[in-house]
């Protein structure tokens, strides 16, 4: 058998930072590693005695919504495939990385993790400052959504400490010629790829409407919560109800909406907690709304925190695109109460769950009706119905059974 090398993509970070998509690339990577796979990782830095990071420094910015272009970065990209002799990239970031990269890459194999929005928005999360969540890319609204300013990070802080979340806007710097290009640019790139592995329908959806052709497969990300899984659990018979919010309670995850919602609910059995980050007025606006604040909390110490829970909260305001908090919840058996945002509906039903559209004033509504009836049995109803998620073996297997396919055109 041919040996296949494999090079995955994931620029801006080192290899080694503790992030999502850097989280999820090294797992692949030793998995793919230990499997017989001789694998690549381009990034920032990184080391791992499975795997072979490759340093990659350019003049561009991460976060730069300028023309991205390094010459001699992009040939000498080239001149790693051409020397690592690769079968296959994958593509997960690419914040630094040529726009034109779609150019060294044809005629190789290669595939795209759809992990969040970046190819087709210039903000990523699809979430205009201040405005309600988009759901497709569009030229004229993209124009209106984002400044060439704000690739300078001081004149951006600056704008929103004076100004406010939509401050720079006062000063438009914008360019449909530097927009068109870095869209074309991402659709060539997306276009030509074997495949597109979005991380939920949600983000398949959204590539789709924004007028990326190509062949689509959802991959949902496997979590490490799914070994724990428990077929059965204890039925608890207090009428106090724990849910539990997470991580933040910024504008984006949902923070300032959930308070407001719950000045409206008045149920006794209901108790809210929050383990996380926060600053001093999200802290002021979360002791407002009567939730009980834990402070920060380590990875190590979630399996613990949610056994205490009886039922989880989500409720982004963005299309949070793969949350692995849900999957979390979920693998705890915590029915989760959400927005019906991103990839939360692939996971969230109205058996094991409650979803609400948190721009629609009615279901608002609806769901606080919801939370004020709340009570044990509908509690231990939604946990009845609860399955666990994708191990990351099985993730794994279904990702490199399309690698497979790719391989047998060969």
């Amino acid at each position: 058998m041919e040996e296949k090398n494999i090079l995955h993509i994931c620029t801006g970070f080192s290899a080694d930072f503790n992030g999502g998509i850097t989280n999820y690339v090294r797992s692949i990577a030793k998995t793919q590693a230990e499997r017989g796979y001789k694998v690549y990782i381009l990034s920032a830095e990184g080391k791992d005695d499975l795997y072979e990071v490759i340093p990659y420094h350019t003049g561009i910015a991460n976060f730069s919504y300028a023309h991205k272009r390094d010459s001699r970065s992009l040939k000498k990209l080239k001149e790693i495939l051409d020397e690592k002799n690769i079968s296959l990239v994958h593509i997960h970031l690419m914040l630094n990385v040529d726009q034109r990269l779609f150019k060294i890459l044809k005629g190789r194999k290669y595939v795209v993790s759809l992990h969040d929005y970046y190819f087709i928005c210039p903000r990523i999360q699809m979430l205009p400052p201040g405005e309600r969540s988009c759901d497709c890319a569009n030229t004229s609204s993209c124009l209106n959504c984002f400044s060439l300013l704000e690739k300078n990070r001081l004149v951006r802080g600056a704008s929103k400490r004076v100004f406010g979340e939509r401050g720079i806007y006062r000063f438009p710097l914008k360019s449909r010629a530097v927009y068109r290009s870095w869209y074309e640019n991402n659709k060539q790139l997306l276009e030509g790829a074997e495949m597109l592995f979005p991380v939920s329908e949600r983000v398949e959806e959204i590539y789709r409407r924004s007028g990326i052709q190509n062949t689509y497969h959802t991959l949902h990300i496997g979590n490490i919560s799914a070994y724990h899984f428990k077929q059965e659990w204890e039925r608890k018979e207090q009428t106090q109800i724990d849910m539990v919010l997470l991580s933040s309670v910024s504008r984006v995850k949902g923070g300032p909406l959930l308070c407001s919602m719950l000045s409206r609910v008045h149920n006794p059995a209901l108790r809210v907690h929050f383990y996380g980050r926060c600053n001093e007025a999200e802290e002021k606006m979360l002791k407002a709304a009567g939730i009980i604040y834990h402070g920060a909390y380590k990875q190590a110490d979630l399996p613990q925190i949610l056994s205490q829970m009886d039922m989880g909260i989500m409720t982004p305001i963005w299309e949070d695109n793969g949350p692995q908090v849900v999957m979390e919840m979920l693998n705890s058996r915590l029915p989760v109460f959400a927005t019906r945002m991103g990839g939360i509906p692939d996971f969230v039903n109205e058996e094991n769950g409650y979803l609400f559209d948190p721009y629609s004033e009615d279901e608002i509504a609806e769901a606080c009706a919801f939370l004020n009836s709340l009570d044990r049995a509908k509690v231990e109803e939604m946990k009845s119905h609860i399955k666990r998620t994708l191990t990351p073996e099985e993730h794994f297997d279904e990702l490199m059974a399309y690698y497979q396919k790719i391989f047998d055109k060969d």
